[in-house]
């Protein structure tokens, strides 16, 4: 919603009270007679539909008045004709007004539709010596359309990529809007550019500019947008606070590794895959390396490949390469990174590899000679002599 800032209108009510009763006149009192002095104001000339504006009521006890009165209710009303009046506000007993003071009473008022539109403010007094009375004054006041309607989206984009904000001014006004100049203060993001200017809008018309955004581009954006112009003339100056939504592309580019393949080549770990892209957009840079573990560290200048582009449902191969630093089963981390919308991303896949055991001799337990398989026949030692015994022959 648009808020704009709050129009004061005032009801200036001086009331003079002597002894002897009221009486309406436009003089100043004198000593011997009781003068009501009404005087009413308004300020701006036009108020406008978008937010409340505040009537105020004061009424001042003369400094050589030897009685009192209190102020036992003020109403204010939206007159259009008696069957159509409006009560917009009203406030009950505000206490007693001792001489020389002025009490005053504020109302929030808000009127939604355009034109103009005559108030009337009813007071009613309550004196010990005159009982109760009511005074009551009109004031013509016009209220406009709201200010011209600003608004802001974003561009879909991937969280912490740069992007582009469109900030609209429509005109909703009867005449056009002149020496337009737009002021943009982010939250939490960086705009390029933070001050802009029309020449005018017309009319019902609407003018637009894009700014390049960057920074904490994610979850949401407050812009505080302070709009100036000429309306008619007159200089009018407005504050609404924006707030737009950063919206990710359904399927963005992204890099997943797939077909891992581990196995020994001379003194390393040979690592063979695929890098595939199931993303809607491309993506660039593309590099796969090996990582240090507690197991594993890069190979020697092979470690790292680069695959570069990879299109929206594409894929690339790679190859690395890794030395192991243990026995047994070892853990390889492999580390993707690359570049999606002028963001880079990074992720780490872990690959398990078990290496086979050493083909060492195993020597008898006992401390004899050894026993050998050769084809189907084994040497055995019997009673100090050596004989072949032939398995499966005759």
């Amino acid at each position: 919603m648009n808020v704009a800032p709050k129009r004061l209108l005032s009801f200036v009510l001086v009331v003079a009270l002597v002894t002897g009763g009221f009486a309406a006149a436009t003089t100043t009192a004198t000593a011997d007679s009781s003068v009501l002095l009404v005087h009413t104001e308004v300020s701006p000339t036009q108020p406008t539909t978008d937010a409340n504006f505040t009537v105020s009521t004061a009424v001042t006890n003369a400094e050589d008045s030897d009685s009192r009165f209190a102020i036992k209710r003020v109403t204010v009303f939206d007159e259009n004709g008696d069957e159509r009046r409006t009560q917009l506000n009203e406030t009950g007993t505000e206490g007693w007004v001792p001489a020389g003071v002025t009490k005053t009473v504020n109302h929030s008022v808000g009127i939604d539709e355009a034109g103009t539109h005559e108030l009337l403010v009813r007071v009613r007094l309550v004196s010990p010596t005159d009982g109760v009375r009511t005074v009551e004054r009109t004031v013509p006041v016009t209220v406009r359309q709201p200010h011209p309607v600003l608004g802001m989206q974003f561009a879909t984009t991937v969280a912490g990529s740069p992007t582009n904000a469109t900030v609209r001014v429509a005109n909703g006004l009867d005449a056009p809007v002149r020496n337009v100049r737009l002021s943009l203060d982010p939250e939490k993001t960086t705009f390029r550019t933070r001050s802009h200017s029309f020449a005018t809008v017309g009319a019902g018309a609407e003018r637009s500019v894009s700014v390049g955004v960057s920074g904490e581009t994610n979850g949401s954006e407050t812009v505080r947008a302070t709009l100036s112009y000429d309306y008619n003339g007159t200089r009018y100056t407005t504050t609404q606070r924006l707030t737009g939504e950063f919206v990710q592309p359904t399927n963005p580019g992204r890099v997943t590794l797939t077909n891992l393949d581990v196995e020994p080549a001379g003194d390393s770990l040979r690592i063979r895959g695929t890098a595939s892209n199931p993303g809607g957009s491309n993506v660039t840079g593309v590099t796969v390396s090996v990582r240090d573990s507690e197991t594993v560290r890069p190979g020697a200048n092979s470690s790292d490949f680069f695959v570069g582009r990879i299109g929206p449902s594409d894929f690339g191969t790679f190859e690395t390469r890794a030395t192991a630093e243990a026995n047994g089963t070892v853990t390889v981390p492999i580390h993707v990174s690359y570049v999606v919308d002028g963001v880079e991303r990074e992720t780490v896949r872990r690959v398990t590899y078990t290496q086979p055991a050493n083909d060492g001799e195993t020597e008898d337990s006992s401390g004899g000679l050894p026993v050998e398989l050769l084809g189907g026949a084994a040497l055995v030692l019997v009673g100090g002599a050596v004989v072949w015994r032939v398995r499966g022959g005759t």
